[in-house]
C-alpha cells in the first residue's frame, strides 16, 4: 500500500501481509505542516523489504502496530520499521508498537523532533550471524529521547536501542525500559 500526499495522512486499522517489496509506504513530504497518524489496530508482517516506511516533514503518530518477520527478501539490509521524519521540532511518538523477528533493524529512525517511545517492544531483529540489527537504531539528530510504560529491547543481534546524537547533548530517559540479552550491551550512543 502506498499512500502519498501533500497534506497528512491518516490510516487504521491497516494490514499488509507477504509483499515482495514494502508493506505499507506513506509518504507527504511536499508540505511542511502534515503529518502521518496511525490509529486503530495495524499488522505488517512477512513482507520482503521493510514493513512499514513514513517519509514526512510534519509530526509522526503510530499507534498499535505489529511489525514481525519482515526484510527477508533484501538480504538483510531493509529494516522493518523505518521512520524519516525531517521537520525540524516535530515530534515523534510510538505508541504499543512490535519490532520481532525482522531481518535486520526492527525500527530505524532519523528524526529532528523530540521522539517518545511509549509501551514499544523490540525482540529477535538481526542477523545473529553477522552480528547486525538493532532492536532500535536511532539518529536523534540533537533532539530528546523518552522511553515510558515499560519498553524492552531484548534478544536482537547488536544493540537494543542505539543511536547518534550528532555531537548534542540530549536527554536519554528510559524509564521502566528493560534491556536483556542482546549481542551488544553498549545501549545508548554510537
Amino acid at each position: 500500500m502506498i499512500g502519498a500526499g501533500g497534506g497528512s495522512i491518516s490510516a487504521a486499522n491497516v494490514g499488509a501481509f507477504g509483499n515482495g517489496n514494502e508493506g505499507i509506504y506513506l509518504i507527504n513530504t511536499e508540505s511542511t505542516s502534515g503529518g502521518i497518524s496511525m490509529t486503530g489496530s495495524n499488522v505488517v508482517q512477512n513482507n520482503g523489504w521493510a514493513g512499514l516506511v513514513i517519509e514526512t516533514n510534519g509530526a509522526v503518530n503510530l499507534n498499535n502496530l505489529d511489525a514481525s518477520y519482515n526484510g527477508y527478501r533484501s538480504g538483510g539490509n531493509t529494516d522493518s520499521v523505518n521512520i524519516v521524519a525531517n521537520g525540524i521540532g516535530k515530534t515523534v511518538k510510538l505508541t504499543n508498537v512490535s519490532a520481532l523477528h525482522n531481518c535486520k533493524n526492527g525500527i530505524t529512525l532519523d528524526v529532528n523532533g523530540i521522539t517518545t517511545f511509549d509501551n514499544v517492544r523490540a525482540w529477535l531483529n538481526g542477523d545473529w550471524g553477522l552480528g547486525s540489527g538493532s532492536g532500535v537504531w536511532m539518529e536523534s539528530n540533537g533532539y530528546d529521547i523518552n522511553l515510558q510504560n515499560f519498553c524492552s529491547f531484548m534478544g536482537n543481534a547488536d544493540s537494543g536501542f542505539a543511536y547518534n546524537t550528532y555531537g548534542h547533548t540530549i536527554v536519554f530517559n528510559p524509564t521502566n525500559a528493560v534491556f536483556l540479552g542482546n549481542q551488544n550491551t553498549d545501549e545508548g550512543p554510537f
